[in-house]
Order: C-alpha cells, then structure tokens, then sequence
C-alpha cells in the first residue's frame, strides 16, 4: 500500500509533504517550517498563544520551532502538509530561523494569488510524489507509511521540474510571511525554555490516561503552579487542563473509529470519570456525540495508516486526486504579490452559487420524488 507522504533532497533544495486525516489531537513542535492546507472539513490550530480555524482551502504557515497542534472540527477532515527545512531557507536569509510569524488565509484572501499559487504548487508535488511511487512499487503492501524520497523515481525534467515546485513554494512563504514577521531583538530562541516545556509536554501525553494535575508539570520545570499554568498557555494558547480533555478526546476519536469497545468503556479507558462528561467535551469539540462520529467515519470507510499519531491517506485516494486535480486547474501560472480583490470575490461567489445550487437540486429531486408517490397511489 503506498501513501501520501515524500521527500525531496538535492544539495539545499529540500523539501517533504505528506496527506493526512486530523481525527486526532497531537502538540508539534519542528525547525522546519510548516505549510498545512485543508484539503475538505475544518481544522482549528493552536499556535504561540492563539488558535485559528480553517476552513477547506485555506491555508496556514507556521515558523520554525513555532509550538502548534490541531483538532478536527469535522469528523473527516483532511489537510496537506508541507515542510521546509531550515537549511532550505538560511540559504536565502541567513537570519531566517531568528523570525516568528504565523500567516493564514480566511473566507476574505483564501482564493487571492499567493494562497492560490501555494495550494497549486503542493497539489503538484503530491502528484509528482505518486509518479515516482508508480514507477519503483513497493514489493509488499504494508500498513506502515513510509516516507519515500521522490529523487529515485524521478526523470531528470521532472527532478527539474520538482525543484521548482519547491523554489515556488519557498518564494511564497517569502511573499507572505517578510511583510508581518518579528524579528526578536536580537536573541536567539530561549531553548533552555522549549526544552523544558517539551518534557511537560511529554509527561502529559504518556500519563493522560490518568489523574494529572497542574502541581506534577510544575514539578518538572522547577516552577510555582501559578507560572507553570501562564507558561504553558503562553506556549500554546490553551490551558493545561485544555490540554489533557483534548489528548483525551484525541485517543477516544482513535478508539471509536478502530475498535469495537462500548463508548462507556472507551471513556474510561481514556481518562474520562463518566460516560456523561465525555459525551459533553466529544460534543463540545466534534460539534457530533461520539456514536454518530463513530458512524460517519466508518461509512467513509478510507484506506489509511496510522503513525505517529498522523493518519495518512492512501495515495490512490480517488477524493483527494480529485481536490489535488482542482488545485492544479485553477492555480494561477504566476504568483505576486498584488492581490485581486474582484478575483477573490468572484471566486468565492462561485463557490456560494455552487452550494445553492445544489440545494435547490435536492429540493426538486424531493418534489419529484412526491409527485411519483401521488401518481402512484
């Protein structure tokens, strides 16, 4: 079984993607920077004291070392994630690693030039992705999604033509983030601090199952139960107790879909006091109760892989071809930085008539149905 999930690597040209299901809750913390595009659903990202929710087709960059996590908003959300390693952008900006930032597109810039140009260049590197697979198959199916370097199964103009999908997608990150990024005064990120914040972080997600309380991280830090709660919302924009509901909910979505255990036992099992409390957060979270999210994603019914928490999306995926295919189709040839204002409302406009359009069919599909049913009887 082949995934969405490649790499490319020659001298400093280096870039990796991967495709995946956010059914799950999961605290990331990288050098590279991170372009993630909701490919269908809505996903909300925690980032550096704040969090975003996108929609599908929009679009969010991430910094490095900028400490994020994401929840699904719907049951079968599905995003494309893009890595640009550090190496990759010092070449240009030597000072790169030294600026935060966090760009997003939303309902009034998703379809402007940039962010058309950036879904654009990452549905064709996924497509490039699958040519290469196509033509070295794996010698066994296997559940396992390894990462697979894009370079062996390349010809030489579509090496070519994969290094300048990276340079496009390197040139748009520039485009957008130089405007709004900050650049600390001159010092370097606080490591000491993100390393300690990582043991709090991977304290929790061993123990969460359990009774964990404020006092425990603290103790690993070194600090008063007050400035352990302000440091860890100021890293990640959420309370600690947030935290722990969330890797709660994470395993329980896992567990729903992939097991057969009653949802009573589920909640126990993962970390909940009673059946009632987790219906409540589920609800709150997933906008669904868990019966009807364990109902839905198993009428999707899509070949995935689970790792590391990230389930991947198998590469023959009909559905995502189909959005990577709409992607390339209406992706602009060229990019700049001037935004179409008319553009970006006709392109949303299309979308609204889109979706009115299909209700009205289903309206008159129910009418028709009706009047079958009165000449019938």
């Amino acid at each position: 079984m082949r995934y969405f999930n490649y790499v490319y690597t020659h001298n400093h040209i280096q870039m990796n993607g991967y495709i995946y299901r956010i059914s799950t809750y999961h605290y990331n913390w990288h050098p590279e920077v991170e372009v993630l595009i909701v490919l269908q659903g809505s996903v909300e990202v925690c980032h550096d004291g704040d969090y975003t929710v996108l929609e599908a087709d929009d679009c969010i960059i991430l910094s490095p070392q900028c400490g994020h996590a994401t929840l699904a908003m719907t049951p079968d959300t599905i995003a494309l994630v893009l890595h640009l390693p550090p190496e990759m952008m010092t070449a240009y900006d030597a000072d790169f690693m030294q600026y935060t930032f966090c760009v997003y597109s939303d309902k009034n810039s998703r379809y402007t030039r940039p962010f058309e140009a950036m879904r654009r260049w990452g549905a064709e590197f996924m497509r490039l992705g699958v040519t290469a697979a196509a033509r070295h198959p794996d010698r066994q199916e296997s559940r396992t999604p390894k990462q697979r370097e894009l370079r062996t199964g390349l010809s030489p103009m579509e090496a070519i033509t994969a290094e300048g999908l990276i340079m496009h997608v390197a040139r748009t990150v520039m485009e957008l983030v130089m405007p709004v990024r900050i650049r600390p005064d001159g010092h370097a990120p606080a490591v000491a601090r993100e390393a300690t914040f990582e043991k709090m972080i991977a304290y929790i997600d061993a123990n969460y199952t359990s009774r964990i309380e404020l006092k425990d991280i603290a103790a690993i830090g070194g600090y008063t139960e007050g400035y352990a709660s302000q440091f860890f919302k100021r890293q990640l924009g959420i309370s600690f107790m947030e935290y722990v509901m969330r890797m709660r909910l994470r395993a329980a979505a896992v567990a729903l879909v992939n097991s057969e255990e009653r949802i009573v036992t589920i909640a126990g099992e993962c970390g909940f006091t009673d059946v009632k409390a987790f219906n409540t957060m589920f609800r709150k979270h997933f906008r669904t109760t868990p019966s009807a999210y364990r109902r839905t994603a198993r009428r999707i019914a899509r070949q995935t892989a689970l790792q590391d928490w990230k389930e991947y999306i198998a590469a023959d995926d009909a559905s995502v071809h189909q959005v990577l295919e709409q992607y390339i189709r209406t992706g602009l040839t060229g990019y700049g930085t001037v935004k179409d204002k008319n553009y970006s409302h006709d392109r949303q406009r299309c979308k609204e008539l889109e979706a009115s359009l299909a209700d009205t069919k289903a309206t008159l599909q129910q009418l028709w149905q009706r009047l079958e049913d009165i000449s019938k009887k």
